[in-house]
Protein backbone atom coordinates (compact mmCIF):
# COMPACT_ATOMS: atom_id res chain seq x y z
CA UNK A 1 0.00 0.00 0.00
CA UNK A 2 2.73 2.20 0.96
CA UNK A 3 4.57 1.69 -2.33
CA UNK A 4 1.51 2.53 -4.15
CA UNK A 5 0.82 5.60 -2.45
CA UNK A 6 4.30 6.86 -3.22
CA UNK A 7 3.80 5.79 -6.85
CA UNK A 8 0.51 7.75 -7.53
CA UNK A 9 2.15 11.01 -5.51
CA UNK A 10 5.09 10.95 -8.14
CA UNK A 11 2.75 10.62 -11.01
CA UNK A 12 0.87 13.36 -9.94
CA UNK A 13 3.95 15.45 -9.58
CA UNK A 14 5.40 13.81 -12.99
CA UNK A 15 1.92 14.72 -14.71
CA UNK A 16 1.70 18.16 -13.75
CA UNK A 17 5.43 19.21 -14.87
CA UNK A 18 4.54 17.36 -18.18
CA UNK A 19 2.08 19.88 -18.57
CA UNK A 20 4.06 22.91 -18.22
CA UNK A 21 7.39 21.55 -19.89
CA UNK A 22 5.71 21.22 -23.52
CA UNK A 23 3.63 24.24 -23.14
CA UNK A 24 6.93 26.25 -22.46
CA UNK A 25 8.39 26.49 -25.99
CA UNK A 26 5.64 28.91 -27.49
CA UNK A 27 4.02 30.97 -23.79
CA UNK A 28 7.47 32.52 -22.96
CA UNK A 29 8.90 33.46 -25.32
CA UNK A 30 5.77 34.55 -27.32
CA UNK A 31 5.65 36.84 -23.71
CA UNK A 32 8.64 38.05 -23.78
CA UNK A 33 8.40 39.11 -27.47
CA UNK A 34 5.17 41.29 -26.86
CA UNK A 35 6.01 42.69 -23.38
CA UNK A 36 9.42 44.04 -25.37
CA UNK A 37 7.32 46.06 -27.53
CA UNK A 38 4.97 47.68 -25.22
CA UNK A 39 5.16 51.63 -24.48
CA UNK A 40 6.15 51.90 -28.39
CA UNK A 41 2.76 53.51 -29.65
CA UNK A 42 -0.40 52.18 -29.93
CA UNK A 43 -0.62 48.66 -31.96
CA UNK A 44 -3.05 48.35 -34.88
CA UNK A 45 -5.43 45.29 -33.72
CA UNK A 46 -5.18 42.31 -36.40
CA UNK A 47 -6.94 38.95 -35.93
CA UNK A 48 -4.90 36.82 -33.93
CA UNK A 49 -3.15 33.48 -35.64
CA UNK A 50 -3.56 30.25 -34.07
CA UNK A 51 -0.93 28.53 -31.94
CA UNK A 52 -2.03 25.12 -33.28
CA UNK A 53 1.01 23.60 -35.38
CA UNK A 54 -1.29 22.28 -38.24
CA UNK A 55 -2.87 25.58 -38.40
CA UNK A 56 0.80 27.46 -38.65
CA UNK A 57 1.81 28.70 -41.76
CA UNK A 58 5.30 28.33 -43.46
CA UNK A 59 5.49 32.00 -44.55
CA UNK A 60 8.53 33.72 -43.73
CA UNK A 61 8.79 37.48 -43.08
CA UNK A 62 11.20 39.64 -45.21
CA UNK A 63 14.26 40.96 -44.04
CA UNK A 64 17.69 42.41 -45.30
CA UNK A 65 18.96 38.45 -45.64
CA UNK A 66 22.66 39.47 -45.15
CA UNK A 67 21.91 41.05 -41.60
CA UNK A 68 20.07 37.64 -40.15
CA UNK A 69 22.05 35.96 -37.69
CA UNK A 70 23.21 32.50 -38.82
CA UNK A 71 25.87 31.53 -36.63
CA UNK A 72 25.81 29.46 -33.28
CA UNK A 73 26.34 32.08 -29.91
CA UNK A 74 28.83 30.63 -27.66
CA UNK A 75 25.45 30.17 -24.65
CA UNK A 76 23.63 28.24 -27.02
CA UNK A 77 26.75 25.52 -27.06
CA UNK A 78 27.53 26.04 -23.33
CA UNK A 79 24.09 25.39 -21.50
CA UNK A 80 21.33 25.18 -24.63
CA UNK A 81 18.52 24.32 -22.17
CA UNK A 82 18.61 27.55 -20.14
CA UNK A 83 19.97 30.00 -23.10
CA UNK A 84 16.97 33.05 -23.71
CA UNK A 85 15.72 33.75 -27.29
CA UNK A 86 17.27 36.54 -28.79
CA UNK A 87 14.72 38.99 -29.93
CA UNK A 88 16.06 39.77 -33.30
CA UNK A 89 13.36 39.55 -35.80
CA UNK A 90 11.21 41.78 -33.30
CA UNK A 91 13.60 44.48 -33.14
CA UNK A 92 13.70 44.93 -36.81
CA UNK A 93 9.98 45.90 -36.70
CA UNK A 94 8.90 49.58 -36.91
CA UNK A 95 7.87 51.34 -33.70
CA UNK A 96 4.15 51.63 -35.74
CA UNK A 97 4.45 47.97 -36.64
CA UNK A 98 0.67 46.03 -36.67
CA UNK A 99 0.33 43.54 -34.14
CA UNK A 100 -0.16 40.89 -36.48
CA UNK A 101 3.77 41.75 -38.09
CA UNK A 102 4.59 41.42 -34.22
CA UNK A 103 3.38 37.61 -33.63
CA UNK A 104 4.68 36.55 -36.82
CA UNK A 105 8.37 37.81 -36.00
CA UNK A 106 8.09 36.37 -32.63
CA UNK A 107 7.62 33.46 -34.37
CA UNK A 108 10.45 33.78 -36.32
CA UNK A 109 12.31 34.53 -33.20
CA UNK A 110 11.06 31.13 -31.57
CA UNK A 111 12.12 29.26 -34.92
CA UNK A 112 15.76 30.86 -34.76
CA UNK A 113 16.06 30.03 -31.26
CA UNK A 114 14.94 26.53 -32.05
CA UNK A 115 16.97 26.45 -34.76
CA UNK A 116 20.32 27.35 -32.92
CA UNK A 117 19.05 24.40 -30.19
CA UNK A 118 18.56 21.82 -32.74
CA UNK A 119 22.17 23.01 -34.66
CA UNK A 120 24.13 22.58 -31.81
CA UNK A 121 22.64 18.95 -30.90
CA UNK A 122 22.94 17.51 -34.39
CA UNK A 123 26.05 19.17 -35.01
CA UNK A 124 24.77 20.67 -37.95
CA UNK A 125 25.32 24.45 -38.02
CA UNK A 126 22.87 24.73 -41.57
CA UNK A 127 19.75 24.46 -39.37
CA UNK A 128 20.13 27.47 -37.87
CA UNK A 129 19.21 28.78 -41.65
CA UNK A 130 16.78 25.33 -42.82
CA UNK A 131 15.43 24.84 -39.74
CA UNK A 132 11.05 25.23 -40.07
CA UNK A 133 8.60 23.99 -37.31
CA UNK A 134 6.53 21.87 -39.99
CA UNK A 135 9.57 19.96 -40.50
CA UNK A 136 10.65 19.23 -36.62
CA UNK A 137 9.05 15.56 -35.82
CA UNK A 138 9.89 16.27 -31.97
CA UNK A 139 7.77 19.05 -32.34
CA UNK A 140 4.96 17.81 -33.82
CA UNK A 141 4.93 14.70 -31.67
CA UNK A 142 4.81 17.67 -28.71
CA UNK A 143 2.03 19.29 -30.11
CA UNK A 144 -0.03 15.68 -30.62
CA UNK A 145 0.37 14.57 -26.79
CA UNK A 146 -0.78 17.99 -25.86
CA UNK A 147 -3.96 17.98 -28.24
CA UNK A 148 -4.34 14.21 -27.22
CA UNK A 149 -4.01 15.76 -23.22
CA UNK A 150 -6.66 18.41 -23.82
CA UNK A 151 -8.88 15.87 -25.42
CA UNK A 152 -8.81 13.13 -22.57
CA UNK A 153 -8.94 16.16 -20.29
CA UNK A 154 -11.97 17.45 -21.80
CA UNK A 155 -13.09 13.95 -21.55
CA UNK A 156 -12.93 13.19 -17.85
CA UNK A 157 -14.24 16.71 -16.75
CA UNK A 158 -17.85 16.17 -18.54
CA UNK A 159 -17.99 12.49 -17.12
CA UNK A 160 -16.45 13.11 -13.52
CA UNK A 161 -19.65 12.54 -12.11
CA UNK A 162 -20.17 9.71 -13.94
CA UNK A 163 -16.63 8.59 -13.09
CA UNK A 164 -17.31 8.77 -9.38
CA UNK A 165 -20.54 7.51 -9.21
CA UNK A 166 -19.36 4.05 -11.17
CA UNK A 167 -16.70 3.80 -8.22
CA UNK A 168 -19.70 3.33 -5.75
CA UNK A 169 -21.95 0.77 -8.24
CA UNK A 170 -22.05 -2.90 -7.56
CA UNK A 171 -21.95 -5.14 -11.11
CA UNK A 172 -24.18 -7.90 -10.76
CA UNK A 173 -24.36 -11.36 -12.41
CA UNK A 174 -20.21 -10.89 -12.98
CA UNK A 175 -17.65 -13.66 -11.75
CA UNK A 176 -15.35 -12.56 -8.81
CA UNK A 177 -12.36 -12.33 -11.79
CA UNK A 178 -15.07 -10.28 -14.01
CA UNK A 179 -15.95 -8.00 -11.34
CA UNK A 180 -12.35 -7.02 -9.85
CA UNK A 181 -11.58 -6.21 -13.65
CA UNK A 182 -14.55 -3.84 -13.94
CA UNK A 183 -13.23 -2.44 -10.64
CA UNK A 184 -10.00 -1.72 -11.47
CA UNK A 185 -11.30 -0.22 -15.32
CA UNK A 186 -13.24 1.99 -13.17
CA UNK A 187 -10.81 3.09 -10.56
CA UNK A 188 -8.60 3.88 -12.90
CA UNK A 189 -10.51 6.34 -15.25
CA UNK A 190 -11.10 7.54 -11.27
CA UNK A 191 -7.02 7.77 -10.78
CA UNK A 192 -6.76 9.61 -14.67
CA UNK A 193 -9.62 12.27 -12.92
CA UNK A 194 -7.24 12.52 -9.69
CA UNK A 195 -4.08 13.45 -11.65
CA UNK A 196 -5.20 15.34 -14.53
CA UNK A 197 -8.47 17.42 -13.27
CA UNK A 198 -7.94 17.17 -9.04
CA UNK A 199 -10.37 19.82 -9.09
CA UNK A 200 -13.24 17.53 -10.01
CA UNK A 201 -12.72 14.69 -7.02
CA UNK A 202 -14.58 14.33 -4.39
CA UNK A 203 -11.73 12.83 -2.16
CA UNK A 204 -8.26 12.80 -1.47
CA UNK A 205 -5.80 10.22 -2.70
CA UNK A 206 -6.51 7.66 0.35
CA UNK A 207 -10.04 7.85 -0.19
CA UNK A 208 -9.50 6.50 -3.65
CA UNK A 209 -7.57 3.53 -2.34
CA UNK A 210 -9.65 2.83 0.15
CA UNK A 211 -13.09 3.09 -3.15
CA UNK A 212 -10.52 0.43 -4.48
CA UNK A 213 -10.40 -1.97 -1.40
CA UNK A 214 -13.86 -1.16 -0.61
CA UNK A 215 -15.79 -4.35 -0.83
CA UNK A 216 -13.27 -6.67 -1.88
CA UNK A 217 -13.16 -10.16 0.43
CA UNK A 218 -9.97 -11.90 2.43
CA UNK A 219 -10.32 -14.66 -0.15
CA UNK A 220 -9.62 -11.78 -3.40
CA UNK A 221 -6.32 -11.76 -4.80
CA UNK A 222 -6.04 -8.24 -2.87
CA UNK A 223 -2.27 -8.31 -3.57
CA UNK A 224 -2.70 -8.68 -7.60
CA UNK A 225 -5.09 -6.11 -7.13
CA UNK A 226 -3.15 -3.28 -5.57
CA UNK A 227 -0.52 -4.93 -8.05
CA UNK A 228 -2.15 -3.90 -11.08
CA UNK A 229 -3.24 -0.90 -9.43
CA UNK A 230 0.55 0.00 -8.31
CA UNK A 231 1.16 -0.85 -12.57
CA UNK A 232 -1.94 1.78 -13.59
CA UNK A 233 -0.03 4.27 -11.75
CA UNK A 234 3.37 3.90 -12.71
CA UNK A 235 1.52 4.01 -16.69
CA UNK A 236 0.61 7.59 -15.98
CA UNK A 237 3.36 8.73 -14.85
CA UNK A 238 5.54 7.52 -18.23
CA UNK A 239 2.82 8.85 -20.08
Amino acid sequence: MDALTRNMERMKSAAATSVSAEDSIYTSSRSNATSSRRGMGALEEEPMASPQLSERKSSRIMYDSSAVPDGIPDDYKKNRESTEPVLFYIQQCPEDASLARLLKAAEEDIRLHQARIKAVVQNDPKLVTTYTFEDDADLKARMLRKTQRLERLKSLQENASTILEELDEVKKGLTAEERIQVKLARWQRALDLYVYSPAHMKMDMLGLLEKLLEGLSEEEPLSDILSQASEMCLAVQEN
